[in-house]
């Protein structure tokens, strides 16, 4: 298991991971203290890694990752019907980024898709794209972040509560990024050293801290918690 989330109501657990039975993204049903799974669907012909709800749950968008090769599809599209006995997965669109799609998260509103993948020739990437509120993703073409350094290695970003910032680490770097979004761009505020490689960031509700999972730490420091002002 790459990747867990609960819907916005609670009533359901996505999960994504490895390819198994051609499978490897499951919804379950959350009722009575027990999961029951509803439905299923394929993200890629290798494995599923993270995945997000939209807002109305009636969307999830997940990062896979394909070593097919170019022409592979590792941003995954869904559309979930909730009804009652039967509940549905179905792919609606899927996109290219080049190699691997570590993260896919969806904007507090709904509108926007934040992508954290390697790109192939570019190295690792932060992408974002608009949603339609139908069935289709747009990339904007201004929030393209390039991550650079010696063998770099970008995992997971994330938005802020509010939508208006995004963060996110890099393993071979040490540092903890976070760029402010306007609607059409990325434009970067601040970097502070984590002291290790980051794996995952993570906002608090409020927006005012950000949390670092840190990457091969050895002496139990496994994570650091920034103050944002």
């Amino acid at each position: 298991v790459t990747g867990v989330k609960w819907s916005p109501d609670g009533n359901f657990l996505a999960i994504s991971g490895f390819t198994v039975g051609g499978v490897n993204i499951r919804i379950y049903k959350f009722e009575s203290e027990a999961l029951t799974e509803v439905a299923t669907g394929v993200g890629s012909a290798d494995y599923g890694e993270q995945l997000s709800w939209h807002p109305t749950g009636n969307f999830l968008v997940a990062g896979t990752l394909n070593d097919s090769g170019s022409g592979s599809k590792e941003v995954v599209l869904f559309s979930f019907d909730s009804t009652p006995g039967s509940e549905s997965l179905s792919v609606l669109n899927s996109y290219e980024h080049g190699a691997s799609v570590r993260s896919a998260e969806f904007s507090p509103n709904g509108n926007y898709v934040l992508i954290m993948g390697q790109s192939g020739t570019s190295g690792y990437e932060v992408r974002c794209y608009s949603f339609d509120g139908t069935d289709t993703l747009t990339e904007l073409t201004g929030c393209r972040i390039n991550v650079t350094g010696t063998n770099p290695n970008g995992r997971y970003a994330a938005w802020s509560p509010n939508g208006n910032y995004i963060a996110f680490g890099v393993i071979n770097d040490n540092n903890l990024y976070i760029y402010s979004f306007n609607g059409t761009s990325f434009t970067s505020v601040t970097s502070e050293s984590a002291g290790a490689g980051i794996n995952h960031a993570f906002w608090s509700y409020d927006g005012n801290f950000c949390v670092a999972s840190l990457w091969g730490v050895a002496d139990g420091g496994n994570i650091k918690i920034f103050y944002f002002n």
